[in-house]
């Protein structure tokens, strides 16, 4: 099983949103994940970031960023099979 996490590194006055590719440990122990490689970072005020007051774009280019890589770790899964 294929997947996304995520960090929150503060630099400062800035905190760096970092997603990593993660493959499951094993099947018998899904919830447990490795990560693989780095997939992609953003950086944002870390007062923003806190409150969760980043803007809208900010937001969708997060959520847009995260399905968009799910879709294409599951497309990568299923030709795999």
């Amino acid at each position: 099983m294929s997947g996304v996490v995520a960090c929150a590194v503060t630099e400062g006055d800035r905190v760096r949103l970092v997603f990593d590719d993660a493959r499951a440990s094993s099947k018998s122990y899904p919830q447990e994940w490795r990560a693989m490689s780095f997939f992609t970072e953003t950086s944002f005020p870390a007062d923003a970031f806190d409150e969760a007051e980043l803007t809208d774009d900010d937001f969708a280019k997060i959520g847009f960023a995260l399905v968009a890589r799910l879709g294409a770790l599951r497309a990568t899964t299923s030709r795999k099979r």
